[in-house]
């Protein structure tokens, strides 16, 4: 899951960057996003197997949104090349990275995530060491604030389909 949208990330916002190009400057840790995955999927498990009701209920879209992206904010896999201290966007690019796989988890509707929310995001990944479990919370309120209503309702009837099968 990483490297894909580490990938799509690359060719949105690193070769497409303000300041242009900036595929020369950094690089994607593979065993840094290993560690990240395998912390997550840990994370999830424990969760699994303690907190979720009943047990052995597989975590939902929000949980993996917010234990996959909180472990990549707290790991930093995107690294700085040696040339790429220089430009100040860079420092920050790990909280881009996760606010990015954040929402890619998501069910994400027509209506853009306001520009403040994301902000929000991209603040707390790159500031705070905010636990997977209220950033879970966090992405109900975020994936259902990009809706329209009549896409709210779509959303709706497809998870009580999904409930009864």
């Amino acid at each position: 899951m990483a490297g894909q949208a580490y990938d799509d990330f690359f060719e949105d916002h690193i070769k497409n960057s303000a300041s242009g190009d900036l595929s020369d400057k950094v690089y994607l840790n593979r065993s840094i996003t290993n560690e990240a995955m395998e912390n997550a999927f840990d994370d999830l498990e424990r969760l699994n197997s303690y907190h979720l009701y009943p047990y052995n209920t597989a975590p939902d879209q929000h949980k993996y949104a917010a234990f996959v992206s909180h472990w990549i904010a707290r790991t930093r896999p995107i690294n700085l090349c040696s040339d790429g201290y220089d430009i100040p966007e860079l420092g920050i690019l790990n909280a881009y990275f996760a606010t990015y796989v954040f929402l890619k988890f998501l069910f994400t509707g027509t209506r853009p995530l306001p520009f403040r929310a994301r902000a929000a995001l991209i603040y707390q990944f790159h500031f705070r060491n905010t636990p997977g479990e209220q950033l879970s919370i966090l992405a109900y309120f975020v994936e259902r604030s990009t809706m329209t209503d009549e896409e709210v309702d779509l959303y709706e009837k497809m998870l009580a389909a999904n409930a009864h099968s």
